[in-house]
């Protein structure tokens, strides 16, 4: 069985797991649902058996005498090594006032970023995860190649060095024009979104260097993207799907066709 995991929705509390066996036929067979109040979930990965989930508690929905931020970082370890029936196998929780978004999973060390640093769990031990180092970089998302992790941050896209993962150092960085809000690795390229709708494609063949080889702005908001062989898939918040070619390294990129939904009321 295949399966796909994803939150429910954006700012939503619920994991939904998705047997796609059958790619034209896709159903749900379970929701694990958080058990804290005031909680949603920004981000997952997942490694073997396990779901590794990143989000926020509110801590005033908890406890009102909380004062403010009321916010608190969350990483769940969700097992789903049954995948009709996931069930929390530990999590770890941080400072008051850490808002975590991003989380990438490498070995036995889950890499978690929020608003106000990086911060490197050991989960050789599901049941209680525990915090090793940290680095003063916050970030939105963050993917892992290699020996590197690449923090997408407000202009920024921060290359880590986590040879040794107790001791992440900067490694590099590529200067973007605002907040990078989304990021995909492909081999030796990575894929940024920059201010929600100009994407730049980074030649990454030089890890602590990303070198800017694409550029594409897009005519409206970006909601995600993926990537697969030499296309890209840009979806938005209007219901369209844009996808776009690499015909070679050195042209640009094609718009091959784009599909959008059309709704009428009444």
């Amino acid at each position: 069985m295949r399966r796909a995991v994803h939150p429910a929705s954006e700012a939503s509390d619920n994991l939904n797991i998705v047997d796609v066996s059958d790619p034209h036929h896709p159903y749900e067979i379970a929701t694990y649902q958080s058990p804290y109040q005031g909680s949603f979930f920004s981000g997952l990965a997942v490694s073997g058996d396990y779901v590794y989930v990143v989000g926020t508690v509110d801590e005033q929905l908890v406890s009102p005498a909380v004062p403010p931020p009321p916010q608190r970082g969350y990483l769940w370890i969700i097992d789903a090594s049954n995948p009709t029936q996931p069930s929390e196998a530990g999590f770890y929780s941080a400072e008051i006032g850490s808002i975590f978004c991003g989380v990438a999973v490498s070995g036995d060390y889950a890499y978690v970023v929020s608003n106000v640093d990086l911060q490197v769990v050991d989960i050789s031990r599901p049941i209680s995860p525990t915090v090793v180092a940290s680095l003063a970089t916050p970030g939105w998302d963050i993917a892992i190649v290699g020996n590197f992790a690449y923090i997408a941050s407000n202009s920024a896209l921060q290359v880590i060095d986590i040879t040794t993962p107790t001791q992440p150092t900067k490694a590099g960085i590529y200067n973007a024009s605002t907040t990078i809000t989304d990021l995909v690795v492909d081999q030796n390229y990575i894929y940024v979104m920059i201010g929600g709708g100009d994407l730049r494609v980074l030649d990454i063949s030089v890890a602590a260097t990303p070198v800017e080889i694409h550029s594409y702005s897009m005519p409206v908001a970006v909601e995600g993207f993926a990537v697969r062989g030499d296309d890209i898939y840009i979806c938005n918040s209007f219901g369209g799907l844009f996808i776009l070619r690499q015909m070679h390294v050195y042209l640009p990129l094609v718009l091959l066709g784009c599909f959008v939904c059309y709704f009428r009321i009444g």
